[in-house]
């Protein structure tokens, strides 16, 4: 285009073709025009800020008297949200004082708190240690919690890879159809590599589906008078499309095709259902 203009304007009464000195002034024009883009575009970020959002209105739980158990992965942990308490970092566990457990208000609030959650956890991490670099204790002791009086925890979506599934979404525009976790691999729950979205993810929901008809019913004979909350995984992607406002979440969004997210959104809705059902049938929420 810069090639173009520069021709029309330097040469108008040029019959055919553009010289050479046409289109290294257009090159420059629209080199130029590409750094002020840029220029702009990085003074845009450096002066935008998000908006600050408050954080969430914490529920009020009314009842409870005994201890409160925060079992989970990292989205109980509260994976990202720094400064770590003291000493999860070494294990990874990056347990966060701004996770959802430690915001929640109990009345009377003299209630006792145990943070077992961890970051990177697999259902087998409840009940055993973790073997990582520095090991970790399972989060829950064998015997029986009669004086605990709520449990809540995340599980489930490590042993799904979920971190995974994102970085080979990212890299891949046909991760849907594309072999996951890749060729001759295979994940946590032992299903062969295969198309994500009809085999492989489908297959693994089921094999971690069987993992809760298990372990949930054991949470019950653990905990036997508290109230135990399963929660839900939130969606990985956003539905839509990217926004065009220049920022992180926007152009790393646009590296994801709407089609890809949709599809994941699918999986995940399938696999929320399955944790859900798995907790009826247990007796806990």
């Amino acid at each position: 285009a810069g090639a173009v203009l520069a021709w029309r304007r330097m040469w108008p009464g040029a019959s055919a073709g553009i010289s050479v000195m046409s289109g290294v002034l257009g090159f420059g024009v629209g080199v130029a025009l590409a750094v002020v883009g840029v220029a702009g575009s990085a003074w845009y970020r450096s002066q935008y800020v998000a908006p600050r959002v408050p954080p969430p209105t914490v529920a009020m739980i009314e009842g409870i008297g005994g201890p409160y158990v925060a079992l989970g992965d990292s989205y109980s942990a509260g994976e990202g949200l720094r400064p770590f308490l003291p000493g999860t970092t070494a294990t990874g566990c990056h347990r966060s004082p701004m996770a959802y457990s430690q915001r929640l208000v109990f009345e009377p609030d003299e209630v006792e708190r145990v943070f077992r959650a961890c970051s990177g956890a697999v259902i087998d991490d409840l009940f055993s240690p973790r073997r990582s670099v520095v090991p970790v204790d399972p989060q829950v002791a064998g015997e029986v919690h009669a004086d605990v009086d709520l449990v809540t925890l995340t599980i489930g979506g490590n042993n799904a890879l979920f971190s995974k599934i994102v970085v080979a979404c990212f890299n891949r525009s046909d991760c849907l159809k594309a072999d996951f976790p890749g060729k001759g691999q295979t994940g946590p729950e032992g299903v062969p590599s295969g198309p994500l979205a009809t085999r492989w993810g489908p297959a693994t929901a089921l094999r971690i589906g069987e993992r809760y008809a298990e372990l949930f019913p054991r949470l019950r004979q653990t905990y036997p008078n508290a109230r135990i909350v399963v929660i839900g995984y939130p969606y990985l992607f956003p539905d839509g499309r990217a926004g065009f406002v220049p920022d992180d979440c926007a152009a790393i969004l646009r590296r994801f095709s709407l089609a890809e997210r949709r599809g994941i959104r699918h999986l995940q809705k399938q696999f929320n259902d399955l944790i859900y059902a798995r907790a009826v049938e247990a007796g806990i929420e």
